[in-house]
């Protein structure tokens, strides 16, 4: 089981945001970039020089699923939602099995219990909802 990954978003997001003032101009060296969003040296110039990256790219190895695919499972539950008919977990799950075995082309183990939670943080636009049922007037 590979190890819990507990990934500073926040800190991510300085990280990338810094990278993008160097590489557009806005911020002339890494030196100004460091005061300006709060980074640390040595991370930043190893972000700057390629040698380090970002979060999701870094551990995309240890997912389940790779992140086109889990675009494309949040792109799937989108579309049932504006559809009317909002995925559940369970669908999801099948969703997600479905994609593996047409990458891998063999069964795959099943999903753990904590995956569900984990591609929730991932994706911070989904969220989980308790579904009820339309009132009969409405209905």
């Amino acid at each position: 089981m590979p190890p819990q990954i507990k990934a500073d978003l926040p800190y991510e997001e300085h990280i990338q945001k810094a990278l993008r003032a160097l590489r557009t101009g806005l911020k002339p060296n890494v030196p100004a970039a460091i005061e300006s969003f709060e980074v640390k040296r040595c991370t930043l110039y190893h972000h700057f020089a390629g040698t380090t990256k970002n979060m999701v790219e870094a551990y995309e190895r240890q997912q389940r699923l790779t992140n086109q695919e889990e675009k494309a499972i949040v792109k799937w539950c989108f579309c049932h939602d504006d559809i009317g008919f909002p995925p559940r977990r369970d669908m999801v799950k099948d969703m997600v099995v479905c994609l593996e075995r047409k990458r891998s082309g063999s069964e795959p183990p099943p999903i753990g219990k904590n995956w569900m939670s984990r591609c929730l943080k991932r994706h911070s636009d989904l969220a989980l909802r308790l579904s009820t049922q339309p009132e009969r007037q409405r209905a």
